[in-house]
């Protein structure tokens, strides 16, 4: 359980470092931006009190007989600095034009800021003063401004961390929960649809995993019970044979009592075996073309000698249908339906086999004459251990027809019933060729 908290943990830490990470890059990035940004925004401006300061000064000069020097004083700036230059070898040609053409001009200087030059009776120049720097004035506000865009955002990456990580802590608890033997636990869903697809998919593996416990459970407990009642009668018979002064006659029914108690847990045991083979799932080298109305004839003919006394009426109708499959495993599929029917009919009463071929399917029909069964024993029939009550006497285990679902489950088929009590019983298989060839 430690282990699991540790582990929500460090995803917690992990989110927060990627987020703060994310953080300090967008935040590096947005400053640079705002410095360039508001440095084309300063030169902008100087370029425009340099103008208008030059052009104050050419209205002096045209308005007043002041000399050259006055108006300069006139015009002086702390943020500006105007000197007098001696001749014009700074300038290009093209700003020599402009400077003759409108008497100023101003000249940008790249990364740096711009200069004006203007043309009184000499030439003057008006640039930013030296004790006054934009550029530090807009670097101080950038900072102060990502201090707190940083501030701000690693609060909201702790908050972020957080909610991304509580979804992740849930399915921890959950995990322990689960661990100590609590399935019925389910993490609720949250906002994001990404982490929801995985809480999604844990509630149903939970789901999927506490059926399975309770039906091993179930299974367990059918097994002890369905052991526990032979081998208590075996037990029992067994000591009645101690008593003396017990007659053949008597001695010769519980010797019989022994005999079929033992057959019927060999006939379980079989059953559980088989059960376990088909955990294993079908084997895909056993895949073959089987043609099922022999099939199905072989298992009437075995059947029938062993029920010879039933006196059965056989109604067989049997169109040639091939599929690619597993046949051993499709063999006890038959054995076990043809063989409840047998059971659960009357001596000399009919028992109909049909087989069809439908599209890429086939369709085979097991009906009896039996006493049929009520829609609550339909709803459980193919369940394990799951016995009708006037199934007892035919000394059932309750394991064929769950191991017919299952093992038309690993071939791709399926089988239902129809019935009603005193109309007998109809089951319907269809089962098709499990690598998609088509039937013949």
């Amino acid at each position: 359980m430690e282990k699991h908290r540790k582990h929500g943990a460090s995803y917690q830490a992990s989110v927060l470092r990627l987020l703060l990470a994310s953080t300090l890059i967008a935040g590096a990035f947005a400053m640079l931006f705002a410095y360039f940004h508001s440095r084309a925004s300063i030169q902008a401006e100087v370029a425009m009190d340099e103008t208008e300061l030059a052009l104050s000064m050419l209205e002096a000069r045209a308005a007043t007989e002041l000399g050259d020097v006055e108006i300069a004083a006139l015009n002086k700036r702390d943020s500006f600095t105007i000197s007098l230059l001696l001749d014009d070898g700074a300038l290009g040609s093209y700003e020599r034009a402009v400077l003759q053409q409108q008497g100023y001009v101003t000249v940008g200087s790249g990364l740096g800021l711009p200069k004006t030059y203007v043309q009184l009776r000499g030439l003057f120049s008006i640039e930013p003063s030296v004790r006054y720097n934009p550029f530090s004035v807009v670097i101080l506000r950038i900072w102060a401004i990502g201090v707190a865009f940083t501030a701000i955002f690693v609060l909201m990456s702790l908050l972020a961390s957080m909610r991304i990580a509580e979804p992740v802590k849930q399915l921890t608890r959950a995990s322990e929960q689960v661990a100590q033997g609590d399935y019925s636990v389910r993490v609720p869903p949250g906002s994001n649809a990404e982490i929801n697809e995985l809480i999604t998919a844990f509630n149903s593996m939970i789901a999927a995993v506490g059926e399975s416990d309770r039906a091993q459970r179930d299974f367990i407990s059918n097994v002890s019970h369905e052991f526990r009642t032979p081998i208590a009668s075996i037990k029992g018979n067994t000591r009645l044979l101690q008593l003396p002064g017990l007659s053949g006659e008597e001695r010769q029914r519980i010797v019989a009592d022994i005999a079929a108690e033992s057959d019927r847990l060999s006939r379980l045991s079989t059953a559980l075996l088989r059960l376990s083979a088909l955990d294993a799932g079908a084997r895909e080298d056993a895949f073959a073309p089987e043609r099922l109305d022999e099939q199905l004839r072989q298992v009437i003919a075995q059947l029938d000698a062993v029920w010879a006394d039933h006196r059965t009426e056989w109604v067989i109708d049997l169109e040639e249908v091939t599929i690619v499959t597993d046949g051993e495993l499709l063999r006890q599929v038959w054995v076990n339906l043809i063989e409840n029917a047998l059971k659960f009919s009357p001596e000399g009463s009919p028992v109909t086999v049909t087989l069809r071929r439908e599209g890429e399917q086939a369709v085979v029909t097991v009906r009896d004459c039996g006493r049929g069964m009520t829609q609550e024993e339909q709803q459980h029939i193919f369940d394990s251990f799951y016995q009708a009550d006037g199934s007892r006497s035919a000394k059932g285990h309750g394991v064929g027809l769950y191991l017919v679902r299952r093992v038309l489950q690993l071939l791709g088929g399926s089988v239902s019933v129809e019935s009603a009590p005193g109309s007998g019983s109809r089951f319907t298989v269809r089962v098709g060729s499990r690598d998609g060839r088509k039937e013949t």
